[in-house]
């Protein structure tokens, strides 16, 4: 049975009173299905969503999200530019990588440099999808909307084909290597697209060309992907303050011990050195550490699991993604009366969360042990 949300609460981030959204404890996007009505709307959907974003997405967790997550479970996408090259045509063309790392070919048509008309050339993974492409495009031009698309400039390993590529049902962008190259793409399309969607189609009923997204087997992936550390850590640091809220209480959250790492969180103080050196990335490494990739779980697990302890006079919380992150995050100096350990456990497939009790933990531990005596 469960149990209703308040009207109102105070949310553990902005502190002020206000109606409640479920916010996952963990990322849905990291399998969580633990929810708590913490935050407030504002918080979850518009001021922390880009947080938990950057860390499924764009990020080293990222990547053993994409390569962990299996196909059955829910679908994953890894952020940012990603290219193939495609054997049977020699160009280079948008992937998606999505579930253990499966490259899926975007709907796209591409245009040669010089513009001639008969180097355009279509690619989908399959018939529907070529039909999806050229209803999305005869929906721009007939809306005029051709033209206002999203430009992406660029990288210079992604040939030198301007294209228009189908990202979403009703979402898409261009690519080029220069302005000039997207104006005149869009120019050709415009003009041409009805006939060269037609000469493509007739030429797949034919069986005179595949399903190009048949031609990519085990290829070489060129991955395109920012990363923004201060993000990451701020998602991080995120997840240890709702646990703190989740296990022990909201109101023990919202202390005041705790507010600089609030203002961390919500990047309303971000402080980064005032000298780096040439290689060192500006980070703000007040409140997370990211441990060594080798660095063995505080708890034995196999999924993600969030652990707080108390080490006088500071709280601290152990976060294990994937096994392999481990990240400690220092929430504030505190005195408290009593030791405090909490241990949860995150499925990363959405199958469940536990919080773990001391005999579970010692079982692992002393499971570990002996393995590494074997």
């Amino acid at each position: 049975m469960s149990t209703p949300s308040p009207d109102t609460i105070t949310c553990i981030y902005c502190r002020q009173v206000r109606g409640p959204t479920r916010e996952h404890v963990l990322p849905r996007s990291l399998g969580g299905d633990f929810v708590q009505p913490i935050l407030c709307g504002d918080c979850n959907s518009r001021r922390l969503s880009p947080l938990d974003q950057a860390l499924a997405e764009r990020s080293l967790v990222a990547l053993s999200r994409i390569g962990f997550t299996p196909e059955a479970a829910f679908d994953v996408r890894l952020g940012g530019d990603h290219f193939v090259k495609d054997e049977a045509t020699g160009l280079m063309i948008d992937v998606a990588l999505t579930n253990e790392v499966r490259p899926v070919v975007m709907p796209q048509v591409h245009v040669a440099p010089d513009g001639s008309l008969a180097r355009v050339c279509i690619l989908t993974a399959d018939t529907d999808s070529l039909k999806r492409l050229d209803a999305f495009i005869v929906r721009q031009i007939n809306a005029g909307r051709l033209s206002k698309m999203y430009v992406k400039l660029g990288p210079s390993n992604a040939g030198p084909y301007a294209r228009l590529v189908m990202h979403r049902e009703n979402d898409g962008y261009l690519r080029a290597q220069t302005a000039e190259d997207a104006q005149q793409l869009v120019a050709i399309l415009q003009a041409n697209w009805q006939a060269a969607y037609a000469q493509h189609a007739s030429r797949v009923a034919s069986g005179e060309a595949i399903a190009e997204g048949q031609s990519i087997l085990n290829p070489s992936v060129h991955v395109n992907m920012s990363y923004c550390p201060d993000d990451v850590n701020r998602a991080i640091a995120k997840i240890v303050l709702n646990v703190l809220a989740a296990r022990v209480g909201s109101q023990f959250a919202l202390a005041p011990e705790f507010d600089e790492l609030r203002c961390y969180i919500l990047g309303e103080d971000i402080r980064h050195p005032e000298r780096l050196a040439p290689d060192q990335v500006a980070v703000d490494s007040r409140f997370v550490l990211q441990l060594p990739h080798d660095t063995q779980p505080i708890v034995p697990t196999d999924e993600h699991a969030v652990t707080l302890y108390y080490v006088p006079s500071s709280l601290y919380g152990w976060v294990t993604l994937y096994r392999s992150h481990n990240f400690i995050v220092k929430l504030g100096e505190i005195a408290l009366s009593e030791n405090l350990f909490v241990v949860h456990e995150f499925s990363s497939i959405r199958r469940g969360n536990e919080a773990l009790d001391i005999s579970e933990i010692y079982k692992r531990i002393r499971a570990v042990r002996q393995d590494g005596q074997e």
